[in-house]
Formats: structure tokens, sequence, C-alpha cells
């Protein structure tokens, strides 16, 4: 006869056994896709969120997007900081004004776009920056339209203080002031160059090589979503990565999918789909970059707080998702 303890240990072998049978011929369930909010803007900045979303590549590093279009890019910021979307994107001026807030972190740059994106549309009369003392340019406040418009004068020897800059919420605002005759030049782009040519008595001056200054464009977490989802970060990146790989080698196609959701013409999309230089990467350029331009910030009194640019540049998630993106 057994004894009692042994019973039980056979017992419990036994039932261990069963319970792995039945495990091993049961249906495995999947993790669910974690949700994760993304704001683009209105033409291409954010544009391998678009591919990734269209061609299934979240769905394969298991995340759930939900895009949000905005107007500008640091739209897309101040959702991040306001809790309304996880990601944001921006371009290096805009971006230095909010990471004021201490809330922001950098997890890649996107883009090194060659010049050439914002035109300069002037009424007659107005050949360069000297003719625009007394003028009303018009400006979209914070963006980096505004940082060229001053870059712009500066280049050209007139302060900001000798015109006079009025704001305006969206490129639409802009070519609608420039059709009034409410103001008298604004720096404009996409979708806006074309519509500001047709307006009589108004013509594009130059682009903004004239500027002399090179952008960069960001990714952009808040603090607290990296501390609390930093391997789903890493997934985003990932995701990323491959989208912007893909897009590269299909312009074309990648402009259809762009142009379709964000209703944007499709030549236009292309044709700054191939000045964007789109990449997923941390170089110490980027950082550099962003440290200089707050210099300029700092001098012409746009910004009063020095920061120390470096410290809000994480690379940890991106050493993790591709480690050879990143050369810092």
């Amino acid at each position: 006869m057994q004894k009692p303890a042994v019973a039980r240990l056979r017992f419990a072998v036994l039932a261990a056994v069963l319970a792995m049978v039945v495990l091993a011929g049961a249906p495995v369930r999947a993790q669910a896709p974690v949700p994760v909010s993304f704001g683009v803007d209105s033409f291409i900045l954010g544009a391998p969120v678009h591919v990734a979303a269209e061609r299934g590549i979240f769905q394969k590093y298991g995340i759930r997007p939900t895009v949000q279009p905005f107007s500008f890019g640091i739209d897309t910021v101040d959702g991040v900081l306001a809790g309304r979307t996880d990601v944001g994107f921006a371009l290096d001026f805009p971006l230095l004004i909010r990471m004021q807030t201490g809330q922001l972190r950098v997890v890649a740059a996107i883009i090194e776009p060659e010049p050439g994106f914002h035109k300069l549309a002037a009424r007659r009369g107005i050949a360069g920056a000297a003719d625009m003392r007394g003028k009303r340019l018009g400006i979209a406040q914070g963006t980096l339209q505004h940082f060229v418009t001053i870059r712009y004068l500066q280049v050209g020897g007139v302060s900001p203080s000798d015109v006079q800059l009025v704001p305006l919420p969206s490129l639409f605002e802009i070519v609608a002031a420039l059709r009034r005759g409410s103001i008298d030049a604004a720096w404009v782009w996409g979708q806006g160059t074309d519509e500001a040519q047709q307006i009589e008595g108004v013509r594009i001056l130059t682009d903004d090589s004239a500027a002399q200054h090179r952008s960069y464009g960001y990714m952009v977490v808040s603090a607290r979503y990296l501390e609390t989802r930093q391997d789903t970060v890493v997934a985003i990146l990932k995701a990323l990565i491959e989208a912007t790989d893909w897009m590269n080698q299909n312009l074309p196609a990648a402009a259809a999918i762009i142009s379709k959701r964000n209703r944007a013409p499709e030549d236009r999309v292309l044709t700054e789909l191939r000045r964007q230089n789109a990449t997923i990467a941390l170089q110490r350029r980027h950082i550099d970059a962003l440290s200089g331009l707050l210099g300029f910030m700092l001098e012409n009194q746009i910004l009063r707080t020095r920061i120390a640019v470096p410290e809000f540049f994480v690379i940890r998630p991106l050493q993790q998702a591709a480690p050879e993106r990143v050369k810092i």
C-alpha cells in the first residue's frame, strides 16, 4: 500500500503533466497590440507614420496606431505636452521653444532636409530684405517659418524691429492675408507656394537657402512616456526605421500613400519627399545644430533661458532598436 505522501506527490506530478498537455494543445493568444497616438502635420512631417500605418508595419511590431493630423509640426509636440498624443515630430526652431518645459525627450532625428522648403512670396516693390523695412510680414509664430523670416532679415542686414511681424494661425491664413493685401510678404510652403503665385502682384523671390540655415526634424516623446513605456518606444523606432527605409526606396509609392491620407497634391508630396532626406538616426550633428540654434535664439531674445541641449537627447531606445544608427 502506498504511503499517503508518495501518493500525493504522484498525483501532483500527474496533474502537472496533464496541464502541460492541455496547454500545449490550446491556441496561443497573441499579446494585444499597444495603442500609440502619433501626431503628424498636415503635409509630410511624420511621413513614415503614414507609411507604417498603411502597410501594416506597426502591427508587425505590436503597435495599434492612431494618427492625428495638426496644422504644424510643433502642434504635435504641444499634443505630447498636453497628453493628447504619445509621439510628436518637429523641426529644430519650434522644438527648442518647447524644450524649455523640461518635459520632452528627443529619441531620433527623422529628416535632414535640403534648403528650399520655404519660398518667399512678396508684393511688387519688394526685391530683397532691404526693401522690407516698414513692411508687414506674415509669420506662423513659433514655427521654423518664423525663424526663417528673422534669419533672412538679419542675413540681409535688416533688424526684425524694422518690420511689422503679423502672426497668423495657419498657411491658409497666410495665403489669405497675401490675397487680401493685409500683409506685404511671407514665407510660404507646400501648396501655399502655388496659391501665392496666383495672386496678382505677388511673386516668389527666393527660397530659404537665403536664410543660410540647415534644419533638422526630430521625433519626441514626453519624459514620463519614455520612463514608463521604453519598450514601446523601441518598437515604434523599429517600425519607423522599416517604414523609412521602404519609403526611401519607393518614393513615388510613398507619395501616393501620404497624398491620400493628407489630401495633399501627390506631385508636391513627391517633390518634398525627395528633398527631405528621411532618416531615423542620432548623430553628433543633430545635437550640435540645436545647440548652435539655441545660441542664436538667446542672442536675439527669442528665448531667455539657456538649457543643456544634450540632456534632452536619449540614445538608449535607438541603441536597442538599431545600434548602428547611433553615432554620438
